[in-house]
């Protein structure tokens, strides 16, 4: 139990060590112009290695994300341009919208700051990459 105890406090003290980091790299969520920006996320998130790769994702997208993702890898002939990886993020701003179906997804820069793995989260230095955020059309 004191095992358990000490790798969930050790997280805690990762992820609070991250957020500060963060914060500090990218000022606080109150300056950013955009709805949610700045905000330091953790889950599983689409990344993409391009602004282009993560529209065209949305555009492929019905229903199935590992179909969007095998199309739109095949197209760059890159297995890894677009991935639904477990990460700690930083929002960025807001690059566009894209709709498909009924659903309305925001593209957005973000900033990974860590990735979590079976043995944890390991963190890495701040990269930018690009994703589509899912947006609440109730909010609209």
């Amino acid at each position: 139990m004191k095992v358990l105890l000490r790798l969930a406090l050790n997280l805690i003290l990762r992820l609070a060590l991250i957020a500060v980091l963060a914060t500090l790299i990218f000022g606080p969520a109150a300056q950013a112009e955009d709805s949610g920006a700045g905000e330091i996320r953790v889950g599983t998130q689409l990344v993409c290695n391009t602004q282009h790769e993560a529209f065209r994702f949305v555009k492929l997208y019905a229903g199935d994300a590992e179909a969007a993702l095998r199309i739109v890898n095949a197209e760059e002939s890159d297995p890894t341009a677009c991935e639904i990886i477990p990460v700690i993020y930083s929002v960025g701003s807001r690059l566009g919208s894209a709709k498909t179906g009924t659903l309305t997804f925001n593209i957005v820069k973000i900033f990974i700051i860590g990735v979590v793995t079976t043995d944890g989260v390991r963190t890495v230095l701040p990269t930018e990459y690009f994703s589509a955020l899912a947006v609440d059309e109730r909010d609209a």
